[in-house]
């Protein structure tokens, strides 16, 4: 009788231990999957500014050396690598941007 009772104790106990460990499982996965969902949102954020960033910058070179009358294979080379540079090509262009007012 005593090794009856000591068996069912054992049996439940790790039946508990089992189910708390599959829930925490399911609940690992779900956190996992929201975190990876956020960090996908974020880079998504960043990609998309960045690609807003390099048209920015290649519209800018477009637009500057169609005042200053280049051809327009000149303009596609400096725009390729405006957009290619993004950023730095904006600061550089408001840089002289700025210095010549």
């Amino acid at each position: 009788m005593i090794l009856l009772l000591a068996n069912s104790f054992v049996k439940e106990h790790f039946n508990n231990n089992e189910d708390k460990n599959k829930n925490d499982n399911e609940n690992d996965y779900e956190n996992n999957y929201e975190n990876n969902y956020e960090n996908e949102n974020k880079y998504l954020i960043w990609i998309i500014l960045y690609y807003i960033i390099c048209f920015v910058a290649a519209y800018l070179s477009w637009d500057a050396n169609t005042k200053l009358g280049f051809p327009t294979d000149v303009k596609l080379a400096c725009a390729l690598n405006a957009y290619s540079f993004g950023i730095f090509y904006i600061i550089y262009y408001l840089y002289f941007t700025y210095k010549k007012k």
